[in-house]
């Protein structure tokens, strides 16, 4: 029991010391703030810190209902929005339906570029989802997804046969219309 005692004791001692020393330890310790003479400026950017940055206008394009087998084409505008050399690598597509153009593969800080994409409908009438997949040298968007969107519909026309006097009786010749 009197080890007990002493143990106690023992330990409420070595805590109370241990307080009294860090609480002078605490107040020695001073923060000083830097004189504002003395801060010195943020160093200009690197050359190597500076990067291009593509920016599309849009990376959907929908051309709605086209016809069986027609050529239809649409624009993606991109900016390099960056502050360096934008460098565009070899473009992909998902499918040999869509055909790609790009005057350049470099562009410099501010510089515009278009691609200019054709999309030819298949015989198949359904919903249609293409992609191209571009490439390049900015580093927080190094390949960016554009898609083009279309309903591919058959159309037809109608000519009238015979006299058109009363439109409900007249019976019609449908052919087919490519594009």
């Amino acid at each position: 029991m009197k080890t007990n005692q002493i143990t106690s004791v023992f330990t409420l001692v070595i805590i109370f010391f241990l307080q009294v020393i860090g609480c002078q330890q605490q107040s020695i310790i001073e923060i000083q703030a830097p004189e504002p003479s003395k801060i010195s400026p943020k160093p200009a950017p690197d050359a190597n810190n500076l990067s291009p940055r593509i920016s599309f206008e849009k990376t959907v394009c929908d051309l709605g209902d086209v016809g069986q087998g027609t050529k239809n084409t649409c624009e993606f505008k991109f900016t390099n929005t960056g502050q360096a050399l934008l460098k565009i690598g070899k473009i992909n597509r998902t499918c040999g339906c869509t055909v790609f153009e790009l005057d350049k593969k470099e562009y410099a800080p501010g510089q515009k570029g278009t691609i200019k994409v054709s999309y030819i409908a298949g015989k198949a009438t359904a919903l249609r989802q293409k992609h191209i997949y571009v490439p390049s040298n900015d580093k927080d968007n190094p390949k960016v997804k554009l898609t083009i969107k279309a309903r591919v519909v058959q159309l037809i026309e109608a000519i009238p046969q015979g006299s058109a006097r009363d439109i409900r009786y007249t019976t019609y010749a449908i052919r087919k219309i490519r594009g």
